[in-house]
Formats: C-alpha cells, structure tokens, sequence
C-alpha cells in the first residue's frame, strides 16, 4: 500500500505520546516537524527521523512534496494554521477542539466545506475499545435508543492534574469545557445524536486562571435523551464514570478509558465486559483510520462539522452559565 508524506505542527506532549510515533507505526513517512521553539522541532525530528525541521509552520504547508499536516499546537492557533493548510491542498488532522472560540471554528469549516482535502478532527474516543462497544450496544439493541447518558470527571484529566499554563488561559484554550469535556460532548453526540439545547453552570476556583475549573451541564438531544457532565479540576482526589441508560438496557463504566465496564438489559442480569486496553490505542487506531480515508478516499472519522457541532455545544453551555438561562441550538448557520 502506498504510504502518505506526513509533517507534524507543534511538538508537545500529545504528539511526542501518540502523533509522532503514529505516523511511524502506520508506515507512513515523517518529512517535517515544526515547532515555535526550535529546540522541540529539532529534537522531534532526530527521535522520529523527519528529514527536516522548522519553526515557522507556513513553510511545512508550502512544501510541494507533502500529503498531509497533522496539527497538535493549542487551540487559539488552529484556525490560522488549518485554513493555510487547506489552502495549500493538504490532508489535515487537527487535534481537538476545532479552534479556541466558535468564530474560529465556524472559519475552518467553511474553508474546509469548500475544499477537496480530507480533514480528521482528533475525536479518539470514538476508537476507544468501550466506547466503540457502547455504539455497538445501541446499534445491536442491547441498550438501544439512548434515554440518559452521563460522566463524571473528578480531579484529574486522563489521570493527570491538568497543567498551567497555556491551557488555564481562556483565549489560548477556549477553557475546561472547549480544550476537555468536548471529548464527552463529541461522545454524547455520537451516541444520541445532535444536541438542541444546553443548561450550565460554571465556577472557577482556582486563583490566578480564566477559566472555569468547576462545571455541570446538561445536554438535550434531538430524540429528547438528556446528557450530563459534572467535571472538576478542583477535587482533592479522583472519581471518574459514564455510562448510558437506553430503552432497552444500561452500560455503565468506573472509570473513563481505563475501568471497568457492565452491561444489563431487560430480562438480562448484570454482565461485567473486560475491554482493558492502553490509551495509546485509540491514538493508533484514529491515525490509520485517518491515512485509511485518504488513501482509500473514504470519510474520515470526524468531519469539520462534527467538531463545529462539538464546539457550538460547549459555547452554548458557557452561554447558558454566563446567562443563567437554557441556551438553544443552533447558535450559528452551517
């Protein structure tokens, strides 16, 4: 199989964990990094054997002899960054969210609904062993149509205490619920379909941040289940869940992509499912799902829109709590 020439924008964490290595164990091949501190980009591109480096991304999108970006900076830089590379006809994933604000996200969907190129948003839930599962037990009717769905989120993100910098910076991140829980709201989506109304309320604890630290939310579908998310990064330990209550049956995880999950249903009793599977997986999984839908010109995973969708949800929910009111969808036209 043919391979893609790939570069990666933003040498961070998640791309030296998952994007680097990926691109690697995909078989495809690593022609640039780039990063605004050279020393990242550098080092980036001796561990993972890119041909070259830079600092300024404008130069990784203008090569000529390259298929696609893989963006991984924050999020108030995607909207510049994606739209150049859309116009430089190159294949894009951008790590979620969209962009930092909603007017950013709304500007690469319409340069992207204009384009040729395909264009992956970093959903990795949906590759997820036990989210993957979930979908299959409302598909097959063990669950069925979703009534309830919920996550808890105590503590720690991905069982790491979320760092300062950048990401507590409401501009440059959008804030807990657009740079986060937005993993949830795209897995709500999914689901149980697109989302008509939000109520919020927000709470920011911590000292010397601008963003919310404290949120609880609940999402209205268009079948009329109800989602929830109750997320803190103020707790002095742990707790995580979700799970979905269906018309047909229940599945219930303690835990978030590492825990244990159950499944019942009517006149079924309680089941335990062992799906225990390292996080990188996912990130594996969304990298040959994304070079899959370009080689094989197939859709990606996650379009533009499902991360306009995503992000006009968590703006509605900022609203409602800013407002003290339900906040209805859709804010913007498509």
């Amino acid at each position: 199989m043919k391979s893609l020439k790939m570069a990666v924008i933003g040498c961070g964490n998640i791309a030296n964990y998952a994007h680097l290595p990926n691109v690697l164990k995909t078989g495809q091949k690593l022609v640039a990094t780039c990063d605004i501190v050279e020393e990242k980009a550098r080092q980036a591109a001796e561990k993972f054997k890119a041909e070259k480096f830079f600092t300024d991304y404008r130069e990784v999108v203008e090569l000529k002899d390259l298929d696609a970006v893989i963006i991984a900076t924050p999020p108030d830089t995607h909207r510049e960054i994606a739209v150049e590379a859309i116009k430089s006809n190159k294949h894009v994933f951008l790590e979620k969210p969209l962009a930092a604000n909603l007017d950013d996200a709304h500007e690469i969907y319409r340069y992207w609904k204009k384009s040729s190129v395909k264009f992956a948003v970093g959903f990795c839930l949906r590759h997820h062993g036990m989210f993957k599962h979930a979908k299959a037990l409302i598909e097959n009717n063990t669950v069925g149509e979703p009534v309830a769905l919920w996550r808890i989120a105590i503590g720690t993100a991905m069982g790491v205490l979320p760092p300062m910098g950048w990401l507590t910076d409401k501009k440059r991140s959008g804030g807990m619920v657009v740079e986060n829980t937005i993993h949830m709201i795209d897995a709500f989506r999914w689901f149980a379909g697109d989302i008509t109304s939000v109520s919020a309320h927000y709470k920011t604890e911590r000292k010397g941040i601008s963003i919310e630290d404290n949120a609880y939310i609940v999402f209205t579908h268009q079948n009329n289940a109800f989602s929830s998310v109750l997320q803190s990064w103020t707790a002095t330990h742990t707790y995580e869940s979700w799970g979905i209550v269906g018309k047909e049956g229940t599945v219930s995880v303690k835990g978030y992509v590492i825990g244990s999950m159950e499944v019942s249903g009517k006149g079924k009793g309680l089941e335990e499912v062992d799906i225990k599977e390292d996080p990188i997986v996912m990130y594996e999984k969304e990298m040959e799902d994304f070079v899959k839908s370009i080689l094989e010109d197939k859709p990606v995973f996650a379009t533009p829109l499902e991360g306009l969708k995503a992000m006009e949800a968590a703006v509605a929910a900022e609203k409602s709590s800013r407002e003290g009111k339900i906040v209805k969808l859709p804010l913007i036209d498509y």
